[in-house]
């Protein structure tokens, strides 16, 4: 079993005036969400020129729109090692986090 130095957690932001006349206000910052992404295992690799690249991409369900994204790991083929720390900003204490793991497509690179 790995493991692991890192650790995700959340921070919040207990002196936000949760009683204004603006807590309805989706701007209005009440925490943190540290993510440390370690390493993907054992998913299928698509790509059929090489090992494919891939990167993680992180958003909150209440806002699917706004994402951050690790750096592409080249050649990773199946098990990508990330190592990274990604910090998300909440606005609703009850935010559900996703999480998805993407290619890079180079099809256009091999076409031309």
């Amino acid at each position: 079993m790995d493991s692991f130095n890192q650790t995700t957690g959340f921070r919040y932001n207990s002196s936000s005036n949760r009683m204004s006349h603006h807590s309805d206000d989706e701007s209005e910052f009440s925490g943190i969400l540290d993510i440390y992404v370690h390493h993907a295992r054992n998913f299928h690799n698509i790509c059929i020129y090489d090992n494919q690249d891939v990167y993680a991409k992180f958003s909150l369900a209440y806002n699917p729109d706004e994402t951050l994204s690790t750096r592409i790991i080249k050649g990773s083929g199946k098990n990508p090692d990330f190592n990274e720390n990604l910090r998300l900003k909440i606005t609703k204490v009850d935010a559900v986090q996703t999480c998805e793991i993407w290619m890079l497509s180079r099809a256009r690179n091999y076409l031309e």
